[in-house]
């Protein structure tokens, strides 16, 4: 499976590889910070209980001195799960009857050390640590309340409630007030009053904030190589009117920007040089292929004068090609938008008035972005080509799945052996053993064609017909990398 377009660029990668760092360093930083949480918020809780439970039992040592009070108490029907501050008398330990709870050492001295500072014998105290269980410690048991001001009152009535988590801790203490008498508390440590969504809500807002720094810093990272990246195709495509790459953004990028164009500047400077040279070579040949021309009409043997004219002809045909090979493959002209299907069906207009057997076959319309003349040239070449060696052309245009403009040029002639069909695009290559050999050729048609298509990102497509002869196509592409980052 292909991944998403953007986690194959430099600025995905860079966002995704600082998303998922920063969320694994989060992850790690949002455990420690929860269970430092949940130790703070357990030693807080158990130190209020502590000092709730050692002011409830001076009170209750009070309450004791004076049976009548503790008649007087009222019996809960049964304590709530969540209530705070409830204590109540019992004749034994409840902590110490709660089996399922296990003993808490820190707990207990704790408690113990709080309890002897209000005068009672520490060794005594029970605590214990445990779930919250059922039923209920202290059913039928007398309970009261200890107000903010010290006051002991009598505990409401409590209902039952909904019956809490089985995961929710609960805390037992137990103190002999009297040898018959204890008092007992059973806490629930309520749930933390922190939300786990206002972390996640702070983590996300830090991401969006850091992979929003990082995709602007990744992009300005990225610019150049995509700059460069987009110098090299139109180099690689012949295009001369391209301008060199900027050289900006971190040094790496300006030293590839630098080296770059450094090699665009040798490797133009040597072409340029070659058609120069090819240029000059066919214009000076010209001056002295007229001059034999003119000393070939002085010979006066007929058939000598013929064969010496045809030979003349043949190097003036292969300097003629050389220069328009040089022209062709120089790729100046800009692109341009051009109505495919008539600039195809006025060529074939125009070999038809020539009395050419040529035929045009309707197809769609299609407009695509490429060099005017140069084309026409690649398909004049193709057209030629097809009426030197089979005497009659079609030519018919499609669209492909694949976005291309499909150009065919249709010959009925010998058509080619299999292994020549790549061949026949190089230069200067002739394969006069399966064509016609009086029709001549320099071998440059097809790779003029073939040059022509490359410098439009294309391609010139050869291949033999199941009835016969040969289909020359043209893939033109309908939108080009130039186009589109244009």
């Amino acid at each position: 499976m292909t991944p998403p377009k953007l986690a194959r660029t430099l600025t995905g990668r860079i966002m995704l590889l600082a998303a998922g760092a920063l969320l694994i360093a989060q992850i790690f930083n949002i455990a420690l910070l929860v269970d430092q949480r949940r130790l703070a918020a357990r030693a807080g809780f158990e130190e209020r209980v502590v000092d709730r439970f050692a002011a409830a039992a001076e009170r209750a040592r009070m309450l004791v001195r004076d049976p009548s009070k503790i008649a007087k108490l009222p019996l809960a029907l049964r304590p709530h799960p969540r209530a705070k501050g409830v204590y109540f008398l019992s004749k034994r330990s409840l902590a110490a009857a709660r089996t399922d709870a296990a003993a808490a050492p820190r707990l207990t001295a704790a408690l113990r050390e709080r309890l002897a500072v209000v005068g009672f014998d520490p060794s005594l105290a029970v605590a214990r640590r445990g779930r919250v269980g059922r039923p209920p410690l202290g059913d039928g048991e007398p309970h009261f309340v200890i107000s903010r001001q010290g006051e002991i009152k009598a505990a409401p009535r409590l209902r039952p409630g909904p019956p809490p988590p089985p995961h929710v801790e609960e805390i037992l203490l137990s103190y002999p007030i009297t040898p018959r008498l204890w008092l007992n508390s059973a806490s629930m440590r309520p749930p933390a009053n922190w939300m786990p969504l206002r972390i996640g809500l702070a983590t996300l807002a830090m991401l969006v904030l850091v992979i929003g720094a990082m995709a602007i810093f990744a992009r300005r990272i990225a610019q150049p190589l995509r700059d460069l990246a987009r110098a090299a195709a139109a180099f690689g495509q012949g295009d001369a009117t391209a301008q060199p790459v900027r050289e900006t953004g971190p040094i790496e990028s300006r030293d590839a920007a630098r080296a770059f164009n450094a090699m665009r500047r040798r490797i133009t400077s040597l072409l340029e040089t070659q058609s120069f040279m090819l240029r000059s070579v066919g214009h000076d040949l010209r001056t002295p292929l007229t001059a034999l021309r003119l000393r070939i009409e002085n010979v006066e043997n007929p058939e000598l004068r013929e064969k010496m004219k045809l030979s003349l002809n043949e190097i003036q045909g292969l300097t003629e090609e050389i220069l328009a090979w040089t022209k062709d493959t120089s790729a100046t002209e800009p692109l341009a938008p051009v109505d495919l299907g008539a600039l195809l069906e006025s060529l074939i207009d125009d070999y038809v008035d020539q009395g050419a057997a040529a035929r045009y076959i309707d197809g769609p319309r299609i407009v695509a972005p490429c060099r005017r003349a140069a084309l026409r040239r690649a398909i004049r070449n193709l057209i030629d080509n097809a009426l030197a060696y089979a005497g009659d052309v079609e030519a018919r245009m499609t669209r492909t799945p694949d976005g291309f403009a499909r150009i065919e040029i249709l010959d009925r002639g010998p058509g080619l052996p299999e292994e020549a069909l790549e061949k026949v695009l190089n230069p200067f290559v002739r394969l006069e053993n399966s064509r016609n050999r009086g029709t001549g050729g320099t071998g440059l048609g097809l790779a003029i064609a073939h040059a022509i298509m490359e410098a439009h990102e294309g391609r010139l497509e050869v291949s033999n017909r199941p009835q016969g002869g040969l289909c020359a196509a043209l893939m033109l592409p309908m939108q080009t990398d130039q186009t589109s980052e244009k």
